[in-house]
């Protein structure tokens, strides 16, 4: 019978899953993410220091009079 109590018998032999526990293949997978996201932050970090070189910032002095 689904859900019945056998289902919570076989449930209760198992160890609780934590959230953040994973199983060993996901460790791989968070490996490759890290370096794709590495890898994509240092591009774009690139592309935007390139593009900062032709970036003028004009400042006006701005004063209170009393």
């Amino acid at each position: 019978m689904p859900g019945g109590r056998g289902a919570d018998a076989n449930n209760s032999s198992q160890e609780p899953h934590m959230i953040g526990d994973f199983e060993g293949g996901a460790n791989a997978l968070w490996t490759l993410y890290g370096k794709e996201a590495k890898s994509h932050d240092e591009a774009r970090m690139q592309t935007l220091k390139g593009d900062m070189d032709g970036v003028l910032i004009f400042v006006r002095p701005y004063f209170v009079r009393a």
